[in-house]
């Protein structure tokens, strides 16, 4: 097997954004793939 350095060539990632998520910038695969810090909170810990 070929050794797969970048994420762009993987085919199972192309097929990813062909069948579902759309382009790699879009409005969907950001959704889906992009976090934002400040929606949510740590829980506290425990003492």
């Amino acid at each position: 097997d070929e050794l797969l350095r970048f994420s762009h060539e993987n085919p199972d990632v192309k097929a990813l954004y062909r069948d579902y998520l759309g382009s790699p910038l879009g409005e969907k695969s950001h959704h889906l793939l992009h976090t934002d810090h400040f929606a949510w909170e740590m829980p506290p810990k425990a003492l």
